[in-house]
Protein backbone atom coordinates (compact mmCIF):
# COMPACT_ATOMS: atom_id res chain seq x y z
CA UNK A 1 0.00 0.00 0.00
CA UNK A 2 3.06 2.56 0.84
CA UNK A 3 4.13 2.83 -2.82
CA UNK A 4 0.69 2.33 -4.55
CA UNK A 5 -0.40 6.16 -4.90
CA UNK A 6 3.01 6.41 -6.13
CA UNK A 7 2.74 3.39 -9.08
CA UNK A 8 -1.12 4.59 -10.05
CA UNK A 9 0.23 8.37 -10.49
CA UNK A 10 3.49 7.38 -12.61
CA UNK A 11 1.20 5.21 -15.12
CA UNK A 12 -1.48 8.16 -15.04
CA UNK A 13 1.10 10.73 -15.64
CA UNK A 14 2.16 8.94 -18.51
CA UNK A 15 -0.84 7.87 -19.56
CA UNK A 16 -2.29 11.66 -19.51
CA UNK A 17 0.22 12.88 -22.10
CA UNK A 18 -1.42 10.96 -24.72
CA UNK A 19 -5.34 11.34 -24.28
CA UNK A 20 -7.32 14.41 -25.58
CA UNK A 21 -8.53 16.42 -22.65
CA UNK A 22 -11.51 15.01 -22.55
CA UNK A 23 -10.53 11.64 -22.32
CA UNK A 24 -7.99 12.74 -19.35
CA UNK A 25 -10.95 14.01 -17.63
CA UNK A 26 -12.66 10.64 -17.83
CA UNK A 27 -9.29 9.09 -17.16
CA UNK A 28 -9.01 10.44 -14.20
CA UNK A 29 -12.76 10.24 -12.53
CA UNK A 30 -11.98 6.28 -13.12
CA UNK A 31 -9.15 6.17 -11.41
CA UNK A 32 -10.18 8.50 -8.35
CA UNK A 33 -11.86 5.78 -6.42
CA UNK A 34 -8.98 3.91 -6.33
CA UNK A 35 -6.61 7.01 -5.06
CA UNK A 36 -9.95 7.76 -2.22
CA UNK A 37 -9.14 4.26 -1.18
CA UNK A 38 -5.27 4.50 -1.03
CA UNK A 39 -5.99 7.81 0.82
CA UNK A 40 -8.35 6.16 3.49
CA UNK A 41 -6.03 3.56 4.34
CA UNK A 42 -3.23 6.40 4.54
CA UNK A 43 -5.79 8.82 7.19
CA UNK A 44 -6.68 5.61 9.59
CA UNK A 45 -2.96 5.25 9.82
CA UNK A 46 -1.26 7.41 12.51
CA UNK A 47 2.74 6.47 11.41
CA UNK A 48 4.54 9.41 9.96
CA UNK A 49 5.10 7.85 6.43
CA UNK A 50 1.30 7.87 6.68
CA UNK A 51 1.06 11.62 6.44
CA UNK A 52 3.93 12.10 4.12
CA UNK A 53 2.38 9.85 1.83
CA UNK A 54 -1.29 11.26 1.83
CA UNK A 55 0.33 14.72 1.45
CA UNK A 56 2.51 13.35 -1.77
CA UNK A 57 -0.19 11.81 -3.39
CA UNK A 58 -2.83 14.93 -2.91
CA UNK A 59 -0.33 16.98 -4.77
CA UNK A 60 0.05 14.16 -7.13
CA UNK A 61 -3.97 13.70 -8.36
CA UNK A 62 -4.95 17.39 -7.30
CA UNK A 63 -5.98 18.88 -10.68
CA UNK A 64 -3.74 15.80 -12.65
CA UNK A 65 -5.61 16.24 -15.82
CA UNK A 66 -5.27 19.93 -15.87
CA UNK A 67 -1.59 20.27 -15.05
CA UNK A 68 -1.27 18.11 -17.78
CA UNK A 69 -2.70 20.27 -20.05
CA UNK A 70 -0.70 22.96 -19.04
CA UNK A 71 2.56 20.72 -18.61
CA UNK A 72 2.24 20.62 -22.43
CA UNK A 73 1.69 24.21 -23.64
CA UNK A 74 4.98 24.80 -21.56
CA UNK A 75 6.51 22.31 -23.66
CA UNK A 76 5.07 23.50 -26.76
CA UNK A 77 7.18 26.66 -26.33
CA UNK A 78 10.33 24.91 -26.89
CA UNK A 79 9.14 23.16 -30.54
CA UNK A 80 9.83 24.04 -33.80
CA UNK A 81 7.90 26.88 -34.70
CA UNK A 82 6.42 24.84 -37.36
CA UNK A 83 4.98 22.21 -34.73
CA UNK A 84 3.44 25.28 -32.47
CA UNK A 85 1.95 26.93 -35.69
CA UNK A 86 0.09 23.65 -36.80
CA UNK A 87 -0.62 23.03 -32.90
CA UNK A 88 -2.08 26.74 -32.48
CA UNK A 89 -3.91 26.52 -35.56
CA UNK A 90 -5.72 23.08 -34.70
CA UNK A 91 -6.06 24.49 -31.00
CA UNK A 92 -8.21 27.40 -32.62
CA UNK A 93 -10.30 24.97 -34.50
CA UNK A 94 -11.68 23.68 -31.38
CA UNK A 95 -13.16 26.79 -30.01
CA UNK A 96 -16.51 25.62 -32.61
CA UNK A 97 -18.84 23.69 -31.18
CA UNK A 98 -20.36 22.88 -34.12
CA UNK A 99 -18.76 19.57 -35.17
CA UNK A 100 -17.92 17.50 -31.93
CA UNK A 101 -16.73 14.45 -34.13
CA UNK A 102 -14.20 17.06 -36.05
CA UNK A 103 -12.80 18.36 -32.81
CA UNK A 104 -12.49 14.84 -31.33
CA UNK A 105 -10.40 13.71 -34.74
CA UNK A 106 -8.53 17.34 -34.01
CA UNK A 107 -7.47 16.36 -30.45
CA UNK A 108 -6.09 13.09 -31.06
CA UNK A 109 -3.93 14.89 -34.30
CA UNK A 110 -2.81 17.23 -31.56
CA UNK A 111 -1.77 14.52 -29.24
CA UNK A 112 0.23 13.09 -32.86
CA UNK A 113 2.08 15.83 -33.25
CA UNK A 114 3.53 16.39 -29.96
CA UNK A 115 4.31 12.91 -29.60
CA UNK A 116 5.91 12.50 -32.49
CA UNK A 117 9.04 14.57 -30.16
CA UNK A 118 11.34 12.08 -28.78
CA UNK A 119 11.67 13.66 -25.34
CA UNK A 120 7.65 14.49 -25.27
CA UNK A 121 7.84 11.92 -22.43
CA UNK A 122 9.80 13.44 -20.27
CA UNK A 123 6.86 16.45 -20.01
CA UNK A 124 5.97 15.15 -16.35
CA UNK A 125 4.84 17.18 -13.16
CA UNK A 126 8.24 16.57 -10.70
CA UNK A 127 6.64 19.11 -7.84
CA UNK A 128 5.28 16.08 -5.95
CA UNK A 129 6.89 16.09 -2.81
CA UNK A 130 5.60 18.07 0.36
CA UNK A 131 9.25 19.32 0.96
CA UNK A 132 9.66 20.95 -2.06
CA UNK A 133 6.56 23.00 -1.35
CA UNK A 134 7.91 23.33 2.33
CA UNK A 135 11.20 24.59 1.04
CA UNK A 136 9.58 27.44 -0.43
CA UNK A 137 7.42 28.45 2.64
CA UNK A 138 9.37 31.34 5.33
CA UNK A 139 8.70 30.94 8.90
CA UNK A 140 5.53 32.83 9.20
CA UNK A 141 3.67 30.73 5.88
CA UNK A 142 1.91 27.44 6.48
CA UNK A 143 0.28 25.03 3.17
CA UNK A 144 -2.85 23.87 3.57
CA UNK A 145 -3.92 21.33 1.60
CA UNK A 146 -7.88 20.32 2.05
CA UNK A 147 -9.47 17.14 0.68
CA UNK A 148 -13.15 15.45 0.72
CA UNK A 149 -13.46 11.98 0.55
CA UNK A 150 -15.20 9.02 0.98
CA UNK A 151 -14.12 7.87 4.69
CA UNK A 152 -14.26 4.67 6.48
CA UNK A 153 -13.33 4.55 9.89
CA UNK A 154 -11.66 1.75 12.04
CA UNK A 155 -14.48 0.27 13.27
CA UNK A 156 -15.89 -0.18 9.61
CA UNK A 157 -18.53 3.04 9.62
CA UNK A 158 -18.78 5.13 6.21
CA UNK A 159 -18.69 8.71 5.97
CA UNK A 160 -17.79 11.58 4.09
CA UNK A 161 -15.63 14.05 5.55
CA UNK A 162 -12.89 17.02 5.03
CA UNK A 163 -9.92 16.48 6.45
CA UNK A 164 -6.38 19.55 6.10
CA UNK A 165 -2.83 18.28 5.55
CA UNK A 166 -0.81 21.27 7.44
CA UNK A 167 3.27 22.37 6.84
CA UNK A 168 5.50 24.97 7.39
CA UNK A 169 8.99 25.33 6.85
CA UNK A 170 9.85 23.38 10.32
CA UNK A 171 7.68 20.19 10.37
CA UNK A 172 9.22 16.84 9.62
CA UNK A 173 5.79 15.33 8.69
CA UNK A 174 2.26 16.95 7.45
CA UNK A 175 0.21 17.46 10.64
CA UNK A 176 -3.35 15.75 9.20
CA UNK A 177 -6.40 17.02 10.60
CA UNK A 178 -9.94 15.79 10.89
CA UNK A 179 -12.43 19.01 10.32
CA UNK A 180 -15.37 18.67 9.59
CA UNK A 181 -18.71 15.82 7.85
CA UNK A 182 -19.75 16.77 4.66
CA UNK A 183 -23.37 16.77 5.97
CA UNK A 184 -21.87 19.80 8.37
CA UNK A 185 -20.83 22.27 5.59
CA UNK A 186 -24.21 21.35 3.75
CA UNK A 187 -26.49 22.52 6.24
CA UNK A 188 -24.28 26.05 6.37
CA UNK A 189 -23.94 26.24 2.77
CA UNK A 190 -27.56 25.54 1.80
CA UNK A 191 -30.00 27.11 3.55
CA UNK A 192 -33.25 28.14 1.93
CA UNK A 193 -34.06 31.84 1.26
CA UNK A 194 -33.04 34.86 -0.21
CA UNK A 195 -29.61 34.98 -1.18
CA UNK A 196 -28.45 38.47 -0.12
CA UNK A 197 -29.66 37.40 3.53
CA UNK A 198 -27.90 33.97 3.65
CA UNK A 199 -24.73 35.47 2.46
CA UNK A 200 -25.06 38.40 4.34
CA UNK A 201 -25.01 36.09 7.59
CA UNK A 202 -22.51 33.92 6.57
CA UNK A 203 -19.98 36.60 6.22
CA UNK A 204 -20.78 39.18 8.86
CA UNK A 205 -17.20 40.63 9.97
CA UNK A 206 -19.02 42.06 12.78
CA UNK A 207 -19.92 38.71 14.28
CA UNK A 208 -17.30 37.40 16.87
CA UNK A 209 -18.26 33.62 15.85
CA UNK A 210 -18.89 32.72 12.58
CA UNK A 211 -20.93 29.11 12.14
CA UNK A 212 -19.02 29.19 8.96
CA UNK A 213 -15.48 30.17 10.19
CA UNK A 214 -15.51 27.96 13.45
CA UNK A 215 -16.47 24.77 11.33
CA UNK A 216 -13.19 25.49 8.72
CA UNK A 217 -11.15 26.89 11.03
CA UNK A 218 -11.90 26.08 14.46
CA UNK A 219 -9.43 23.06 14.14
CA UNK A 220 -6.71 24.63 12.06
CA UNK A 221 -6.32 27.57 13.76
CA UNK A 222 -4.67 25.80 16.56
CA UNK A 223 -1.83 24.97 14.30
CA UNK A 224 -1.50 28.18 12.44
CA UNK A 225 -0.42 31.17 14.23
CA UNK A 226 -3.15 33.95 13.64
CA UNK A 227 -0.86 36.41 11.84
CA UNK A 228 0.31 33.91 9.56
CA UNK A 229 -0.25 33.70 5.48
CA UNK A 230 -1.68 30.76 4.40
CA UNK A 231 -1.74 29.07 1.34
CA UNK A 232 -4.91 26.67 0.98
CA UNK A 233 -5.73 24.79 -1.67
CA UNK A 234 -10.02 23.78 -1.55
CA UNK A 235 -11.84 20.59 -2.06
CA UNK A 236 -15.65 20.41 -2.54
CA UNK A 237 -17.93 22.38 -1.59
CA UNK A 238 -15.67 24.39 0.05
CA UNK A 239 -14.93 25.67 -3.57
CA UNK A 240 -18.37 27.50 -3.11
CA UNK A 241 -17.02 29.57 0.18
CA UNK A 242 -15.24 33.21 -0.32
CA UNK A 243 -12.88 32.05 2.36
CA UNK A 244 -10.67 35.06 2.51
CA UNK A 245 -13.76 37.30 3.09
CA UNK A 246 -14.07 35.55 6.59
CA UNK A 247 -10.98 36.97 7.50
CA UNK A 248 -11.10 40.42 6.00
CA UNK A 249 -11.11 42.45 8.79
CA UNK A 250 -8.03 40.02 10.92
CA UNK A 251 -4.19 39.82 9.95
CA UNK A 252 -4.03 36.81 8.43
CA UNK A 253 -3.55 36.21 5.04
CA UNK A 254 -5.75 33.88 3.37
CA UNK A 255 -4.04 32.94 -0.76
CA UNK A 256 -6.21 30.70 -2.28
CA UNK A 257 -4.28 28.36 -4.67
CA UNK A 258 -5.53 25.71 -6.95
CA UNK A 259 -3.23 23.17 -5.18
CA UNK A 260 0.00 24.19 -3.10
CA UNK A 261 2.23 22.59 -5.13
CA UNK A 262 1.59 26.00 -6.96
CA UNK A 263 3.65 27.55 -4.15
CA UNK A 264 6.68 26.61 -6.05
CA UNK A 265 6.17 28.70 -8.77
CA UNK A 266 4.58 31.44 -7.41
CA UNK A 267 4.80 35.18 -8.41
CA UNK A 268 3.89 37.69 -5.52
CA UNK A 269 1.45 39.54 -7.86
CA UNK A 270 3.06 43.11 -8.11
CA UNK A 271 1.38 45.99 -10.75
CA UNK A 272 3.95 45.50 -13.60
CA UNK A 273 4.09 49.17 -14.87
CA UNK A 274 6.01 48.05 -18.18
CA UNK A 275 2.91 46.23 -19.68
CA UNK A 276 -0.14 47.37 -21.13
CA UNK A 277 -3.73 46.93 -19.74
CA UNK A 278 -6.78 46.87 -21.34
CA UNK A 279 -10.88 47.02 -19.83
CA UNK A 280 -13.81 45.78 -21.05
CA UNK A 281 -17.13 47.01 -20.20
CA UNK A 282 -20.25 48.52 -20.90
CA UNK A 283 -20.98 45.85 -23.90
CA UNK A 284 -24.09 45.88 -26.14
CA UNK A 285 -25.86 42.58 -25.15
CA UNK A 286 -28.79 43.49 -27.51
CA UNK A 287 -26.27 42.59 -30.06
CA UNK A 288 -26.19 38.77 -29.18
CA UNK A 289 -30.36 38.87 -30.29
CA UNK A 290 -29.21 38.80 -34.21
CA UNK A 291 -27.42 36.01 -33.87
CA UNK A 292 -27.30 33.30 -36.05
CA UNK A 293 -27.41 29.39 -35.35
CA UNK A 294 -23.52 29.13 -34.40
CA UNK A 295 -23.14 26.61 -31.99
CA UNK A 296 -24.54 22.97 -31.11
CA UNK A 297 -25.12 23.93 -27.39
CA UNK A 298 -28.51 26.35 -29.09
CA UNK A 299 -30.10 25.71 -25.62
CA UNK A 300 -27.90 28.04 -24.16
CA UNK A 301 -28.14 30.83 -26.78
CA UNK A 302 -31.37 30.49 -26.68
CA UNK A 303 -31.76 30.76 -22.71
CA UNK A 304 -29.22 33.75 -23.34
CA UNK A 305 -31.05 35.09 -25.66
CA UNK A 306 -34.27 35.13 -23.85
CA UNK A 307 -33.26 36.62 -20.87
CA UNK A 308 -32.04 39.52 -22.65
CA UNK A 309 -35.04 39.98 -24.16
CA UNK A 310 -36.91 39.50 -20.37
CA UNK A 311 -34.55 41.86 -19.47
CA UNK A 312 -32.99 39.36 -17.11
CA UNK A 313 -29.36 39.65 -19.06
CA UNK A 314 -29.82 43.72 -18.34
CA UNK A 315 -27.38 46.64 -19.93
CA UNK A 316 -25.01 47.28 -17.34
CA UNK A 317 -24.49 51.26 -16.43
CA UNK A 318 -21.85 50.99 -13.85
CA UNK A 319 -19.64 48.34 -15.89
CA UNK A 320 -18.94 51.83 -18.08
CA UNK A 321 -18.52 53.65 -15.39
CA UNK A 322 -16.69 51.66 -13.43
CA UNK A 323 -13.81 50.61 -16.55
CA UNK A 324 -13.63 54.74 -17.18
CA UNK A 325 -12.86 54.64 -13.08
CA UNK A 326 -10.05 52.21 -13.73
CA UNK A 327 -8.20 54.37 -16.46
CA UNK A 328 -8.76 57.02 -14.67
CA UNK A 329 -7.08 55.96 -11.92
CA UNK A 330 -4.43 54.48 -13.54
CA UNK A 331 -3.91 57.72 -15.30
CA UNK A 332 -3.33 59.31 -12.23
CA UNK A 333 -0.36 57.64 -11.69
CA UNK A 334 0.71 57.47 -15.26
CA UNK A 335 0.28 54.65 -16.24
CA UNK A 336 -1.90 53.88 -19.19
CA UNK A 337 -5.20 51.26 -19.23
CA UNK A 338 -6.88 51.03 -23.08
CA UNK A 339 -10.75 50.50 -22.41
CA UNK A 340 -13.24 49.40 -24.73
CA UNK A 341 -16.96 49.60 -24.55
CA UNK A 342 -20.07 49.22 -25.80
CA UNK A 343 -19.94 47.53 -29.42
CA UNK A 344 -15.93 47.76 -28.95
CA UNK A 345 -16.18 45.62 -26.28
CA UNK A 346 -16.70 43.03 -28.14
CA UNK A 347 -15.37 39.06 -28.32
CA UNK A 348 -13.80 39.75 -31.69
CA UNK A 349 -11.59 42.24 -29.58
CA UNK A 350 -11.36 40.21 -26.88
CA UNK A 351 -9.82 37.21 -28.79
CA UNK A 352 -7.31 39.51 -29.90
CA UNK A 353 -5.96 39.66 -26.67
CA UNK A 354 -4.68 35.66 -27.45
CA UNK A 355 -0.94 35.37 -27.25
CA UNK A 356 -0.52 39.24 -26.43
CA UNK A 357 1.11 40.47 -22.97
CA UNK A 358 -0.30 42.17 -20.61
CA UNK A 359 -0.37 43.60 -16.68
CA UNK A 360 -4.09 43.00 -16.10
CA UNK A 361 -6.81 42.35 -18.66
CA UNK A 362 -10.58 43.46 -16.65
CA UNK A 363 -13.54 42.84 -17.71
CA UNK A 364 -17.12 43.84 -16.28
CA UNK A 365 -19.97 42.45 -17.67
CA UNK A 366 -22.36 39.47 -17.66
CA UNK A 367 -20.78 36.21 -16.30
CA UNK A 368 -23.27 32.59 -16.82
CA UNK A 369 -23.40 29.21 -15.54
CA UNK A 370 -26.15 26.84 -15.89
CA UNK A 371 -26.21 23.89 -14.10
CA UNK A 372 -26.88 20.28 -16.36
CA UNK A 373 -30.29 20.10 -15.01
CA UNK A 374 -31.00 23.78 -15.88
CA UNK A 375 -30.26 23.09 -20.25
CA UNK A 376 -32.20 20.58 -22.35
CA UNK A 377 -29.41 19.09 -24.33
CA UNK A 378 -29.72 15.80 -26.27
CA UNK A 379 -27.24 13.49 -24.76
CA UNK A 380 -25.81 12.40 -27.77
CA UNK A 381 -25.39 13.26 -30.71
CA UNK A 382 -25.20 11.62 -34.33
CA UNK A 383 -21.86 10.66 -33.95
CA UNK A 384 -22.65 9.07 -30.41
CA UNK A 385 -20.71 12.18 -28.33
CA UNK A 386 -21.64 13.43 -25.74
CA UNK A 387 -22.76 17.18 -25.80
CA UNK A 388 -23.26 18.40 -22.24
CA UNK A 389 -20.17 19.89 -21.80
CA UNK A 390 -19.49 21.65 -18.35
CA UNK A 391 -17.12 23.80 -20.24
CA UNK A 392 -19.61 25.18 -22.65
CA UNK A 393 -22.23 25.60 -19.77
CA UNK A 394 -20.21 29.11 -18.16
CA UNK A 395 -18.68 31.96 -19.72
CA UNK A 396 -19.52 35.74 -19.91
CA UNK A 397 -21.27 37.66 -22.57
CA UNK A 398 -19.94 40.15 -24.77
CA UNK A 399 -21.00 42.48 -28.09
CA UNK A 400 -21.45 41.20 -31.69
CA UNK A 401 -19.19 43.18 -33.20
CA UNK A 402 -22.17 43.55 -36.50
CA UNK A 403 -18.65 44.61 -38.74
CA UNK A 404 -18.12 40.89 -38.88
CA UNK A 405 -19.60 37.42 -40.27
CA UNK A 406 -21.75 36.26 -37.33
CA UNK A 407 -20.23 32.85 -36.23
CA UNK A 408 -19.17 31.60 -33.13
CA UNK A 409 -15.86 33.65 -33.06
CA UNK A 410 -18.38 36.67 -32.54
CA UNK A 411 -21.40 35.69 -31.47
CA UNK A 412 -20.89 37.79 -27.98
CA UNK A 413 -21.34 34.51 -26.26
CA UNK A 414 -17.20 33.58 -25.28
CA UNK A 415 -17.54 29.62 -23.35
CA UNK A 416 -15.02 28.53 -20.69
CA UNK A 417 -14.16 26.37 -23.52
CA UNK A 418 -13.61 28.88 -26.07
CA UNK A 419 -11.55 30.65 -23.49
CA UNK A 420 -9.70 27.34 -22.27
CA UNK A 421 -8.41 27.44 -25.85
CA UNK A 422 -6.75 30.72 -26.13
CA UNK A 423 -3.11 31.61 -24.85
CA UNK A 424 -3.36 34.00 -21.93
CA UNK A 425 -0.09 33.05 -20.38
CA UNK A 426 1.34 36.25 -20.75
CA UNK A 427 -1.48 37.94 -18.62
CA UNK A 428 -0.40 38.31 -14.85
CA UNK A 429 -3.59 38.75 -13.57
CA UNK A 430 -7.51 38.84 -15.44
CA UNK A 431 -10.63 40.17 -13.48
CA UNK A 432 -13.98 38.65 -14.24
CA UNK A 433 -16.56 41.73 -12.46
CA UNK A 434 -19.39 39.82 -13.46
CA UNK A 435 -21.51 37.16 -12.09
CA UNK A 436 -20.81 33.86 -11.15
CA UNK A 437 -17.97 33.54 -12.75
CA UNK A 438 -16.14 31.42 -10.25
CA UNK A 439 -18.49 28.42 -9.87
CA UNK A 440 -19.37 25.45 -12.21
CA UNK A 441 -19.45 22.09 -12.25
CA UNK A 442 -17.27 20.16 -9.76
CA UNK A 443 -15.50 17.20 -10.30
CA UNK A 444 -13.56 15.51 -6.92
CA UNK A 445 -9.82 15.96 -7.55
CA UNK A 446 -10.15 18.10 -10.40
CA UNK A 447 -11.91 20.91 -9.14
CA UNK A 448 -14.40 23.37 -10.78
CA UNK A 449 -14.91 23.09 -14.17
CA UNK A 450 -16.11 26.29 -15.30
CA UNK A 451 -14.58 29.84 -16.19
CA UNK A 452 -11.75 29.43 -13.20
CA UNK A 453 -10.75 26.24 -14.88
CA UNK A 454 -10.40 27.60 -18.44
CA UNK A 455 -8.48 30.54 -17.14
CA UNK A 456 -5.92 28.16 -15.73
CA UNK A 457 -6.13 26.43 -18.75
CA UNK A 458 -5.43 29.41 -21.07
CA UNK A 459 -2.14 30.26 -18.42
CA UNK A 460 -3.49 33.16 -17.01
CA UNK A 461 -1.16 33.69 -13.68
CA UNK A 462 -3.72 35.26 -11.11
CA UNK A 463 -7.61 35.71 -11.56
CA UNK A 464 -10.46 37.36 -9.32
CA UNK A 465 -13.54 35.64 -10.45
CA UNK A 466 -17.11 35.92 -8.20
CA UNK A 467 -18.89 33.06 -6.21
CA UNK A 468 -22.40 34.31 -6.53
CA UNK A 469 -24.76 37.21 -8.68
CA UNK A 470 -22.64 40.20 -7.56
CA UNK A 471 -24.51 43.59 -7.99
CA UNK A 472 -23.21 46.17 -10.60
CA UNK A 473 -22.88 49.54 -8.82
CA UNK A 474 -21.36 48.12 -5.15
CA UNK A 475 -18.69 45.61 -7.66
CA UNK A 476 -18.09 48.84 -9.92
CA UNK A 477 -16.90 50.63 -6.78
CA UNK A 478 -15.00 47.71 -5.23
CA UNK A 479 -12.65 47.49 -8.33
CA UNK A 480 -12.48 50.88 -8.37
CA UNK A 481 -10.47 50.98 -4.88
CA UNK A 482 -8.75 47.68 -6.00
CA UNK A 483 -7.13 49.52 -8.51
CA UNK A 484 -6.08 52.31 -6.38
CA UNK A 485 -4.09 50.37 -4.15
CA UNK A 486 -2.52 47.55 -6.70
CA UNK A 487 -1.43 50.63 -9.26
CA UNK A 488 0.36 51.99 -5.85
CA UNK A 489 2.28 49.22 -5.12
CA UNK A 490 0.46 47.04 -3.00
CA UNK A 491 -0.07 43.12 -4.15
CA UNK A 492 -3.09 41.83 -5.97
CA UNK A 493 -4.23 40.08 -2.46
CA UNK A 494 -3.61 43.12 -0.33
CA UNK A 495 -5.53 45.58 -2.72
CA UNK A 496 -8.29 42.87 -3.26
CA UNK A 497 -8.47 42.56 0.57
CA UNK A 498 -8.21 46.77 1.32
CA UNK A 499 -10.75 46.99 -0.92
CA UNK A 500 -13.05 44.55 0.73
CA UNK A 501 -12.26 45.84 4.29
CA UNK A 502 -13.17 49.74 2.98
CA UNK A 503 -16.52 48.21 1.44
CA UNK A 504 -17.34 46.08 4.62
CA UNK A 505 -17.28 49.72 6.60
CA UNK A 506 -20.43 50.73 4.35
CA UNK A 507 -22.23 47.68 2.96
CA UNK A 508 -23.45 44.35 3.33
CA UNK A 509 -21.20 41.28 3.01
CA UNK A 510 -23.17 40.19 -0.44
CA UNK A 511 -22.01 43.60 -2.03
CA UNK A 512 -18.17 43.10 -1.85
CA UNK A 513 -17.39 39.21 -0.79
CA UNK A 514 -18.36 37.19 -3.26
CA UNK A 515 -15.18 37.87 -5.19
CA UNK A 516 -11.59 35.78 -4.80
CA UNK A 517 -8.22 35.72 -6.06
CA UNK A 518 -7.10 32.58 -7.26
CA UNK A 519 -3.59 32.31 -7.38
Amino acid sequence: MLFSGYIIFKKAAVQLLYLTERDKETYVSKIENQINVINNYYLINDIPESAINLYNNVLRFKEVALNSNRNIRTYLKNLPDSTVVEYRKLLSSLRNLENEKNNFLIEKKIVNILSSNNDFSKNLDKNNDFRLIQNCLDSNEYAVEIINTPFIDKTGKLSYKYFALIINSEVDVPIKIELFDKEDLDSILNVEGNAEVRYNNLYNVNLHNSELKDLIWKPIETIIDSSSKVFISLSGDLNKVALPSLFVGLSNEIHLVGSTKNIVNLNHGYYNNLKPNIAFGGANFNSIINIENTRSLSSIKNNIIAKIEKGIYKELPYTLKEVEEIKSVLSKENQNCSVLIENEASEINFRNIDGREYNFVHIATHGFYYPAEEIELNKKNAFNFNLDDSMGRSGILLSQNIDFESSYKNDGIVTAREISAMDLSNIDLIVLSACDTGIGDYRGSEGVFGLQRALKLSGVKKQIVSLWKVPDRETSELFTLFYKHYVTGWSAYQSLKKAQIAMSSKYDAFYWAGFVLIE
